[in-house]
């Protein structure tokens, strides 16, 4: 954290010290509400007169909620990616992303890879190559949903 509220509000401008902060918390390990709450109620008891409040709002689910009922999309695209000739691989990405708000709507469509590098960078990019691959992974993906309804 480079800004803690508690302490500005308090007159010290400074990050907050080891026991305001979660014990478990990493700069790798997503904040739950629980330990936001504990944080708030730290800053509260250690600063008289702060007040915390949390308010959680829903920005985006887990697509996978949904595509964990239709296995065949991702071995689908899975599929196409080897017929491009490409190293077919998933992970998951973080992101309110177009494909996790339309499948949360009802039409389920896991992410594919666009070619892009770099992504929310300063130096993203996006090739020729790669988005020549993209056009011929997606060319194969609708031959296999061809076959595959035939």
């Amino acid at each position: 954290m480079t800004y803690h509220a508690a302490t500005a509000a308090a007159g010290r401008n400074q990050p907050p010290t080891a026991a305001a902060q979660p014990k478990s918390a990493s700069h790798t390990e997503f904040l739950t509400v629980p330990m936001l709450r504990e944080l708030a109620a730290a800053a509260e008891t250690r600063f008289p007169g702060v007040r915390v409040t949390i308010d959680v709002k829903e920005n985006y689910r887990n697509m996978n909620d949904v595509l964990k009922d239709y296995p065949q999309l991702t071995e689908f695209a899975l599929e196409a990616t080897r017929r491009a000739g490409l190293t077919a691989s998933t992970k998951p990405i973080r992101g309110g992303t177009d494909g996790s708000k339309l499948t949360l709507r009802g039409l389920p469509c896991p992410n594919i890879f666009t070619g892009g590098q770099n992504f929310h960078s300063k130096l993203e990019f996006n090739s020729r190559r790669h988005l020549e691959k993209t056009v011929e992974t997606l060319v194969h993906l609708v031959q296999i949903f061809a076959e595959r309804s035939a």
